[in-house]
């Protein structure tokens, strides 16, 4: 009884702490081990090579870059502060150097920044659309899916 109480007691204050850190703007306190990503080095990061040793399927890239998207979305002091780090939040561990740098190159992007884009049909007519689907922030900006995989942006999947 007092092991259920405990665990009880600790999920709300845990819970609570998480409520507090949004209303307050600090969103990557909600998970420790997302890590703040600095501005400036963020445009090194962007311009740079992939980091080596990430393993990363297709349809990882496709759920942690919509993630970011969700995230931005969700949370838009990014675009003023300096908490970029946030739009990591819920990003699997073995994926966390990926995300940043799929976020220092998605910085860099107009789709991803006005969060709006354009897409031409195959009549050549071109559409609006704010915001826009997270499947063409991806395209456009990272290049991800490179090739169409079920499960890419048509129905997600969990990637871990």
């Amino acid at each position: 009884m007092t092991t259920t109480t405990t665990t009880t007691t600790t999920t709300v204050l845990v819970t609570l702490a998480a409520a507090l850190a949004i209303v307050a703007g600090h969103v990557t306190a909600l998970d420790p081990t997302v890590t703040e990503i600095d501005k400036e080095r963020c445009v090194q990061v962007g311009n740079g090579p992939p980091p080596p040793n990430v393993n990363i399927t297709i349809r990882e890239s496709c759920n942690l870059c919509d993630l970011i998207v969700k995230n931005s979305m969700r949370w838009t002091h990014w675009k003023t502060a300096s908490e970029i780090g946030s739009l990591c939040l819920g990003s699997p561990p073995h994926l966390r150097d990926m995300c940043e740098y799929y976020v220092c190159r998605m910085l860099q992007c107009p789709d991803f920044k006005d969060s709006a884009c354009a897409t031409t049909d195959q009549f050549g007519v071109v559409t609006k659309m704010e915001p826009c689907q997270a499947r063409f922030i991806c395209w456009n900006c990272l290049n991800v899916p490179e090739e169409h995989v079920r499960g890419c942006f048509d129905d997600l999947i969990p990637s871990h």
